[in-house]
């Protein structure tokens, strides 16, 4: 919302709702309203593919995907280079492991999490080349299962790992959660889960997280809501990294 904010600065003729995505939200909105931008996430890719060509004076922005090119100019897809903080987050935790062997829990191997877990690598290596990096893909599209998180984590202990990254949403921070309890180091992603996860310190294991890996998703919602706002939305695909202080 704080993005949104920012992004219409003002503008009366504009207000910020949150609302929680389903096909059924995105229909009623766009045929409810003259121009608005709806900011969505990658699930939502195929349904926005119907509703762009049918509403064409409404900007629809999906996160974290890659429009295709025979969309309409309503569209655009943005995404961000989770390389960039992958590599942060992999040469930290070079920097962190005494027993030199690290690991990731990324999930499904779809885009961001591929790229996270392909900037991990490097930045651990970048730092350590001795270091061993542990990881596998969980065929589970369930972005809550504890219990494949838990079992990822004492498999990853068994071999000696002692710092985590958990890359993949909600499992991830359970992963770290329970990586933590064990006394091994962690780090998040895309909030600061010092406080939410951890509790804001109340957590006793809170003292093993290093930092998290965030995106700064107000900066580029308030970027692109201004753009559109004042005839600039730019259509097709977007990247936004550290050289835009997206990251």
């Amino acid at each position: 919302m704080q993005g949104c904010e920012n992004g219409v600065g003002g503008n009366r003729n504009y207000t910020c709702k949150f609302l929680v995505k389903t096909d059924t939200v995105l229909d009623y909105i766009a045929e409810n309203s003259e121009k608005i931008l709806l900011v969505a996430t990658f699930s939502t890719l195929t349904h926005i593919q119907l509703l762009a060509p049918k509403y064409p004076n409404i900007y629809f922005t999906c996160f974290e995907s890659f429009v295709p090119d025979n969309l309409p100019n309503n569209t655009q897809g943005i995404s961000f280079a989770e390389e960039e903080l992958g590599f942060m987050a992999g040469a930290l935790a070079g920097s962190v492991s005494t027993t030199k062997v690290v690991g990731i829990v990324a999930g499904l191997p779809y885009g961001a999490l591929t790229r996270f877990a392909y900037g991990f690598l490097k930045g651990v290596k970048y730092i350590c080349s001795q270091c061993q990096v542990l990881g596998r893909w969980v065929p589970d599209p369930n972005w809550n299962n504890v219990t494949l998180a838990v079992a990822q984590v004492d498999e990853y202990i068994s071999k000696s790992c002692d710092v985590i990254f958990g890359a993949a949403g909600a499992m991830g921070s359970s992963a770290i959660k329970y990586a933590a309890s064990k006394q091994k180091f962690v780090i998040g992603v895309d909030a600061d889960e010092y406080n939410t996860t951890f509790a804001d310190h109340s957590d006793p294991s809170s003292e093993y997280i290093l930092t998290s890996a965030i995106k700064k998703f107000p900066v580029v919602v308030s970027i692109i809501i201004s753009n559109a706002i004042h005839g600039k939305f730019k259509s097709g695909n977007s990247i936004f990294g550290y050289y835009n202080n997206a990251e």
